[in-house]
């Protein structure tokens, strides 16, 4: 099977899950038809792995969900991550993504970061990661507000090193003895395995892809105990929940995972009275290891500070207009015939004790 249309048509469709821009595809690319979004060998695969399960831990709001405004696919099928320039908290994105991905000792044989990155060059907005005893590596493209990266990672260096608990390892040129104890105690998390790695880099390489489809507002990706993906997102009530469409996507034949949904409970009643959320398990038709959860949470509300914070970073108005409309639609929401209902249910629901 292979991607049809025009090639405008697949142009588009590929910028829709990767976040690169037209004109850049429509000149620059040649894209394959039969796989217009290749898979990452075993190595690359693995870095790029390990460098999504770190990039979730910032815990910050982005104008892009987990501060990734698109991934460009190279000629050797490596990638270029473009990074937002700022999140919702008091420092830069490439910072953020300086303290999350390199790694440092810390006390109890523990490493933080990713065992193995080093810093292969830094050109400009580029700061060039590889890791250790492979041929893979990834480019960091921060925004042209926050291109100093010897400057970031120096400051890293400067407050692990003023706790006596904590080195910095990543100029070192071997793996060092705090990362071999970390890997003889803990090993790889599983998501980050040779045999499980392909999932991760799958869902780097088409993480826009929730942006544009979904009508979330917010994401949060990461590994549970059963070393699945989660995918856990939130959808205001006056807009519509497509998380059918977002399955598509991500299952899609030719562009996307190859993954099909094995479990769900779905429960998005817009007529709910309370909060609702909808999941899903998707696997390897031929039990491949790897699942990603879906975590569809449909929320009564019309709180505008959601779309103000995202206005503050520098969110795509048309994509707010979307997602959080302002003023918000009344379809679900909260309001006097909602809360009279809610409290006739919660009177009938709960017992009253003599």
């Amino acid at each position: 099977m292979s991607a049809g249309g025009s090639f405008g048509d697949i142009a588009r469709r590929y910028c829709d899950y990767t976040g690169e821009s037209l004109q850049y595809v429509k000149s620059c690319l040649d894209i394959d038809r039969a796989t217009p979004i290749p898979a990452a060998p075993d190595d690359q695969a693995r870095l790029e792995a390990m460098i999504l399960r770190q990039l979730t831990n910032r815990g910050m709001r982005f104008a892009h969900f987990l501060g990734i405004s698109r991934i460009r696919l190279q000629p050797d099928n490596t990638l270029i991550i473009y990074l937002d320039a700022v999140g919702d908290l008091p420092i830069s994105g490439a910072y953020s993504v300086v303290e999350a991905l390199m790694p440092a000792a810390l006390p109890n044989i523990q490493v933080d970061g990713v065992i193995g990155l080093r810093v292969a060059s830094i050109g400009g907005a580029d700061l060039v990661l590889r890791l250790l005893g492979t041929g893979a590596k990834v480019i960091l493209r921060a925004s042209q507000n926050d291109v100093a990266w010897n400057a970031k990672l120096r400051r890293r260096k400067e407050i692990l090193d003023s706790d006596a608990d904590q080195i910095a390892v990543w100029d070192e040129p071997a793996l060092t003895s705090h990362e071999l104890e970390h890997l003889d105690h803990y090993g790889l998390h599983p998501t980050e395995r040779d045999d499980m790695a392909w999932l991760g880099s799958a869902l780097l390489r088409r993480i826009n892809i929730v942006q544009t489809v979904s009508t979330a507002y917010s994401l949060r990706l990461w590994t549970n105990m059963r070393h699945q993906w989660v995918i856990d997102t939130d959808t205001r009530r006056d807009v519509l929940l497509n998380h059918t469409r977002l399955m598509e996507a991500l299952t899609d034949p030719v562009w996307g995972i190859p993954l099909e949904v094995h479990k769900s409970d779905c429960d998005c009643r817009v007529d709910s009275l309370f909060n609702t959320c909808c999941m899903f398990t998707l696997t390897h038709p031929h039990d491949r290891p790897g699942a990603i959860q879906m975590r569809c949470h449909y929320e009564r509300h019309s709180d505008t500070r959601d779309r103000e914070a995202l206005e503050r970073v520098g969110a795509d108005p048309a994509w707010l207009d979307r997602v959080l409309p302002n003023p918000p639609g009344t379809a679900g929401l909260d309001n006097p015939e909602h809360q009279r209902r809610q409290r006739e249910w919660l009177q009938a629901s709960i017992p009253i004790r003599n």
